[in-house]
């Protein structure tokens, strides 16, 4: 008989449990707990670096909001001063000549109209 029939004799059992018996079983439960231990610490590792860049990206977003609200602000700035200029430019192209001396009406003693 060879062994690839052994199986099919008669009275021979399958073995239901394979147990690691002496320094076979010792190595594979050392290296079973080796392996969840290092799975556990790699596990640990990367949640921590994804909070990390969690709080990174969140000040990312503060600093994006900033840089918006100054970015609308100059923005304000520069319509304001193109309409400075826009001004002037209409001043100068209508040839009006500065006033020196200013004189006001005063009209809080006066009457303007009579019965």
């Amino acid at each position: 008989m060879t062994k690839y029939n052994l199986p099919f004799r008669k009275g021979f059992n399958f073995p239901r449990k394979i147990r690691f018996k002496g320094l076979a079983g010792k190595v594979f439960w050392s290296g079973f707990v080796l392996l969840f231990a290092s799975s556990l610490v790699i596990y640990l590792f990367q949640v921590n670096t994804i909070a990390a860049k969690g709080f990174h990206v969140r000040e990312l977003e503060k600093q994006i909001s900033q840089v918006k609200e100054n970015n609308e602000k100059l923005k304000l700035q520069v319509v304001e001063m193109r309409s400075m200029t826009d001004l002037s430019e209409r001043v100068e192209n209508l040839q009006m000549v500065e006033v020196d001396k200013i004189t006001y009406y005063d009209t809080a003693g006066q009457v303007v109209a009579r019965k």
